[in-house]
């Protein structure tokens, strides 16, 4: 018998926690990937709240509420708006909650671009919650992420489930304030 998948082990430890923490994802460069492969996992509706895919610099504004000034200052591409998507993320999970929930939640974007076939290809990952004062953030780029758009897309939607499971792994039920 095989280990289990990544995307298992990230909903098993979400469902373990008491109580279970939910997730929403807010995805550009990867387009849904990420929501994807949580969801194919049996039980993931206990804990996955909302998956976005905002493509547009709008959609990253209006529905995540990513600032205009920062993608202007730093660009769409840039860990600053990878933690505004995070950050959005976190809060549409958090809408889902009832009042006697704790006000905790996980948030994961990805913002990038890829399949260039370059050293320009790059991705931003981010990683927020449960509470918004602990944030993970991973560069991709070049020789990362060096593949096809298709290969790229999946790669990168992996590495930001990686750097899920490293926050998850690191909580510690809010006593430090993470």
């Amino acid at each position: 018998m095989s280990a289990p998948s990544l995307p298992h082990q990230i909903i098993s430890s979400l469902r373990s926690l008491n109580p279970p923490l939910p997730i929403a994802t807010a995805e550009s460069c990867t387009g849904g990937l990420i929501a994807n492969e949580l969801t194919d996992i049996p039980g993931s509706s206990e804990v996955f709240r909302i998956g976005v895919v905002a493509y547009s610099e709008e959609a990253k504004e209006g529905v995540l509420g990513v600032d205009k000034g920062t993608i202007r200052e730093k660009g769409v591409v840039s860990e600053e708006v990878a933690v505004e998507m995070a950050k959005g993320a976190r809060r549409q999970a958090l809408k889902t909650l009832s009042d006697s929930s704790p006000n905790l939640a996980y948030g994961i974007s990805t913002t990038g671009e890829l399949g260039l076939g370059s050293q320009q290809d790059t991705a931003w990952l981010a990683v927020v919650g449960p509470k918004s004062s602990r944030i993970r953030t991973k560069l991709l780029k070049g020789d990362q992420i060096r593949w096809d758009r298709k290969t790229n897309k999946l790669v990168t939607a992996y590495e930001a489930l990686e750097l899920l499971r490293e926050q998850i792994e690191g909580w510690d039920g809010g006593k430090e304030g993470n």
